[in-house]
């Protein structure tokens, strides 16, 4: 009975099929698809490859919906909402003099261990999983087996509002900083951390 559960849980916000806990994806150009599920999102799909794209998206738009690799399907993440897929925004700014890593918002956490380890640095605090998106990670709390939560080294955000703004908020200087690690998506589309 347990393995039948497991299986195909009537809990799952996925079609039924055998193995959920096998991460596919069959994204394509007009699809998203989540980590986990076989239910790819359709329509209103945009992978912006610069801010400038991004922007004319939250513009165009009234709701805008930024989502990572999917790790926790749910509901929310196929609305009718304009999808907006952070991808295209993998890249290793640099490190600072207090030795703290600048990164694009769509690396995921294994292209992040990647970009770092070249550099003779990793990062903390993320769990077994390492498909999630930095941007999502962030906005989502992840955390392993770790006390320290995955968010807790984060330093600042560049994130993009809802009415195309762009905001750079850093840690100790701006009191909205502490908002943004578990937002939900919810303050603004994240770009950089």
């Amino acid at each position: 009975p347990f393995l039948v559960w497991v299986f195909f849980s009537p809990l799952s916000v996925c079609s039924p099929r055998i193995i959920h806990s096998y991460p596919t994806n069959r994204s394509s150009e007009g699809t998203w698809e989540s980590f986990w599920c076989s239910r790819p999102c359709k329509g209103g799909i945009h992978r912006p490859r610069n801010i400038e794209e991004l922007q004319q998206i939250v513009e165009a738009h009234a709701s805008v919906r930024a989502v990572g690799a999917g790790h926790s399907p749910s509901d929310l993440q196929c609305t009718d909402d304009a999808i907006v897929i952070m991808d295209a925004f993998c890249y290793f700014g640099g490190v600072d003099s207090d030795d703290v890593a600048t990164l694009g918002a769509g690396c995921s956490v294994f292209q992040t261990q990647e970009l770092l380890l070249a550099r003779g640095r990793q990062l903390r605090g993320y769990g077994s999983i390492t498909s999630q998106r930095l941007g999502g990670a962030i906005s989502t709390s992840l955390h392993g087996q770790h006390v320290v939560p995955f968010a807790n080294h984060l330093r600042g955000v560049v994130a993009m509002l809802a009415n195309g703004t762009l905001v750079n908020v850093s840690q100790g200087v701006d009191d909205a900083f502490d908002a943004w690690p578990g937002s939900m998506g919810m303050l603004g589309i994240v770009v950089e951390v």
